[in-house]
């Protein structure tokens, strides 16, 4: 007893004295973990810019603020938040839940992977996105490879690891489609406002809060969120080119002719109810028992 008692205290020394850095994320973890879905280094714009040389461009003071809550710093009126809070439409970044220490940590690699990346302006057309297993990229992506990512987004085709159907938060006007929840954004022009590889980076690595609990313990696959963006692909541009065909009209009308057959079919069963009244054939037996 007396030995345990001695070995438990020595470990609780041990664990309060050790630094922090020890069992903390590194600053190449805190990036991927809260950072990748929506910025590269040198890799290009996402959901948010590019963070090659960010660390020379603001000041360790601003980009703290700014990481913590983007939000405050914009209300504040501060014009390079502003700025970049208009330029990327408005896309609201979310508070980041991260101490001082960490942000710095976040920053530091920043700096240093910052030394060797080169800076992309190509296109983004998803041909850097590929599926895992049989190698085509988002721009090779035929009709069976869309319809599929349509399918795992209304949820006729659940997802491996038990995800939510994305459609119970986020409507995408599509021909074949009925409307969907209005929790979260409408996703129906997202490849417009983030690119193909912004989307697919924001499916395999949430960065939202309500996303992000939601998938925490049951995350996309690499094969569904290729699926799921190439579907996306395809709704921005037919929603672009005015191919979508509102299907509230379709669901009204289905609606109004279902009404009309259910008060034919119950109106003929309940026909003598509507034409007598409830003590007809009572009074009908009195007057002749008279």
């Amino acid at each position: 007893m007396k030995n345990s008692l001695k070995y438990s205290t020595v470990f609780l020394l041990l664990f309060l004295t050790t630094p922090e850095y020890l069992y903390s994320q590194s600053g190449d973890q805190l990036f991927l973990s809260n950072c990748r879905a929506c910025h590269t280094v040198g890799g290009g714009k996402l959901v948010g810019p590019d963070l090659k040389d960010v660390t020379t461009r603001r000041t360790e003071q601003w980009l703290l603020s700014f990481i913590k809550s983007s939000q405050t710093l914009i209300n504040s009126g501060d014009k390079d938040a502003v700025a970049l809070f208009n330029e990327y439409n408005k896309v609201q970044m979310p508070d980041q839940n991260l101490s001082e220490a960490q942000i710095k940590d976040i920053l530091a690699y920043i700096t240093k992977e910052s030394q060797s990346a080169s800076t992309t302006n190509v296109v983004d057309k998803g041909e850097s996105i590929k599926h895992p297993v049989i190698g085509k990229s988002l721009a090779e992506a035929n009709r069976d490879d869309i319809n599929t990512g349509k399918e795992y987004f209304e949820g006729t085709i659940r997802f491996a690891n038990g995800g939510p159907s994305c459609i119970s938060c986020h409507n995408v006007d599509h021909a074949d489609m009925i409307s969907g929840g209005l929790f979260a954004i409408d996703l129906t022009l997202t490849v417009s406002r983030l690119g193909p590889t912004g989307v697919h980076a924001m499916i395999t690595n949430p960065g939202f809060p309500a996303m992000k609990t939601s998938f925490q313990n049951n995350s996309i696959t690499p094969e569904e969120a290729f699926y799921l963006t190439a579907f996306l692909m395809k709704a921005n541009s037919d929603s672009e080119f005015g191919v979508v065909k509102n299907s509230s009209g379709f669901l009204f009308n289905t609606g109004l002719m279902g009404s009309a057959f259910l008060f034919i079919v119950f109106g003929g069963i309940w026909w003598d109810r509507k034409r007598k009244s409830v003590n007809h054939d009572i009074f009908k037996r009195q007057i002749k028992s008279k």
